[in-house]
């Protein structure tokens, strides 16, 4: 009877009731969060006959924060003879212009109580103001525990820019939000859209374009675990001086290479029926065999398609991708390759101009010729 006095008037300052058995009060709990942040509360709960498994919570009322878990992570630990659960569960604060968020409303039930539908406790909502960070130039808008760039690739993008794909690992942090303010950044975007994982460690492919004079880029990130902007900072090493995005090998080039291929293939052809005529080894009219299709397989003209007047070309085969061209009359394009809802193509010199150089790019499904 005397440990349940003292359990009740330690935990009476949060719970609003509680059964005679069990007592809950808030462990941790932030004073402030910041936009975005991803942050934990504890609940502390003690069960005088230690059945923890019979113990549940019911979240209502919150405003402005997003539940990530609806289990808690739970660590039973007994201090002096008195055992506790600690029940972590993870929020998000999402972005809003009160600057403030609502905790919800915590039920706590028992399983095996008869009172109350099994409610054995209740923690009041509480009210966090939200802190909004500065805006700067080098902050890319993530707010995390810790951020890892553990692979970055850089490719020529054109003549005066370079391409880099950063493989950005981050807990306890929302990747979805990464943003680059730099100007000198001309394009940026997800190359794939889902983000592996989930907030305790993600992992996203990120893209940007900058000046192909820059040799290190840097970049800020909210620490959520010390309170303070960290930076990143790579080196940049251009893997090659091949243009990777829209602008490749012109179509001249193309057709040398594809004319060399034809005739090495031709020269093949006759060796081996020469062989075969010679010695009659079924071998060598295999081997011609396989130079004849090759050399069809060159010969035949590559799939066309239709494509509409006014047609955006991108870059890379995503909505928010730069657009670099577009195509000004209904005509035939070569297609290349196909991905999700978009199909590359090759877009020949012109002789007027009007579509620049020869490149490659992507058009969405919808903008081919309806027939």
């Amino acid at each position: 009877m005397f440990v349940k006095i003292i359990l009740f008037f330690f935990f009476l300052p949060t719970v609003i009731f509680a059964e005679q058995n069990v007592y809950v009060k808030y462990s941790e709990c932030p004073e402030k969060v910041y936009q975005n942040q991803i942050f934990s509360i504890t609940i502390k709960t003690t069960v005088l006959n230690e059945n923890f498994a019979s113990i549940y919570y019911k979240f209502t009322q919150g405003k402005r924060i997003k539940q990530l878990t609806f289990e808690p992570e739970r660590e039973i630990i007994d201090e002096d003879g008195i055992v506790s659960a600690y029940d972590k569960f993870y929020f998000q604060a999402q972005t809003n212009s009160d600057l403030t968020i609502r905790l919800p409303k915590i039920k706590v039930y028992n399983k095996s109580s008869p009172k109350n539908n099994g409610l054995v406790g209740v923690l009041k909502p509480k009210i966090l103001p939200v802190i909004e960070l500065p805006k700067s130039k080098e902050f890319a808008k993530i707010i995390a525990e810790d951020i890892n760039i553990y692979k970055v690739i850089a490719d020529r993008y054109d003549k005066t820019r370079i391409m880099i794909t950063m493989f950005i690992r981050a807990k306890y942090g929302d990747l979805s939000t990464i943003h680059f303010e730099n100007p000198v950044i001309s394009d940026q975007q997800k190359l794939k859209e889902k983000i592996h994982g989930d907030f305790r460690e993600s992992e996203i492919k990120y893209y940007i374009v900058i000046p192909k004079y820059y040799d290190k880029f840097n970049f800020k990130y909210f620490n959520s675990k010390h309170k303070r902007f960290e930076t990143i900072s790579f080196e940049i090493n251009v893997r090659n001086d091949t243009v990777v995005t829209a602008e490749n090998l012109k179509p001249k080039e193309i057709d040398k290479n594809r004319k060399l291929k034809i005739i090495l293939s031709l020269v093949g052809l006759v060796i081996f029926l020469s062989l075969f005529v010679y010695y009659m080894y079924n071998i060598f009219l295999v081997l011609a065999s396989i130079f004849l299709l090759i050399t069809i397989i060159l010969i035949l003209p590559k799939p066309s398609i239709c494509v509409e007047s006014g047609t955006p070309v991108r870059i890379l085969p995503m909505n928010k991708s730069t657009i670099f061209k577009t195509i000004p009359n209904k005509q035939y394009f070569e297609k290349i390759a196909e991905r999700n809802h978009y199909v590359k193509i090759r877009i020949p010199e012109s002789k007027d101009g009007e579509l620049s150089e020869g490149s490659e790019g992507w058009i969405k499904i919808k903008d081919i010729c309806k027939e």
